[in-house]
């Protein structure tokens, strides 16, 4: 999806989302750095670090999901992304770009708060963190499972509703097996989301679960 570089009133989203990542990059070496200063060590300290490393890695890790999942989905339907997400473009190669952009900052903040909610499990009311980075990144598996299996089981669903009726509904012109398509990828959208809540509630049980028994 060409982006003209004068064009900086209205960036692609991916461009926001990594203005977003960038910020918090900063404000975390900014408060690490002042941490060092002000002497504190240990296991606050790396408490503090694995929060806003778990973040970032969690948000970045959730961003790439979503770039990877819509370049999946685009190739079931690639009038999905052009009527329901109206992207505009002429080649496969513009709306894979513009499924990726649109991919990179939706999954961003589902794996953001997935961060927070993580490392706060990890972290909260102990001398120093339960878990470190790589077990922490290791509970995104728990939503990546319940996503795997979701995922066709909604696409199937949603895809033997009633054509006609979506076709009714403002879908005109367009064949039962495009409308199934479609209306298909609407549910692989849903299990994403669905399985991100769901997953991300029960790796944060799972995880306070682990670390409080040492």
């Amino acid at each position: 999806m060409p982006f003209p570089i004068a064009n900086l009133s209205d960036p692609p989203l991916s461009i926001r989302a990594l203005i977003v990542l960038a910020t918090i990059a900063a404000m975390a070496w900014w408060d690490l750095r002042r941490a060092r200063r002000r002497g504190e060590h240990g296991g606050r300290y790396e408490s503090r670090r694995l929060v806003y490393r778990g973040v970032l890695a969690c948000g970045i890790a959730g961003a790439l999901f979503g770039v990877l999942m819509d370049q999946v989905t685009v190739s079931l339907s690639p009038e999905y992304f052009r009527i329901m997400k109206e992207i505009d473009a002429s080649t496969m190669w513009g709306l894979r770009a513009g499924a990726a952009d649109l991919g990179f900052a939706a999954g961003l903040v589902p794996g953001l708060i997935a961060g927070v909610c993580l490392t706060a499990a990890a972290t909260l009311g102990r001398d120093a963190p339960g878990v470190g980075i790589g077990g922490v990144l290791r509970m995104l598996g728990v939503p990546l499972v319940m996503f795997v299996v979701a995922a066709p089981v909604m696409y199937h669903l949603q895809a033997s509703l009633d054509a006609s009726g979506y076709q009714r509904g403002g879908l005109v012109g367009f064949d039962d097996d495009v409308v199934r398509r479609m209306v298909g990828v609407m549910g692989v959208h849903q299990a994403a989301y669905l399985s991100g809540f769901a997953g991300t509630v029960a790796a944060t049980v799972w995880l306070r679960t682990r670390v409080s028994r040492h």
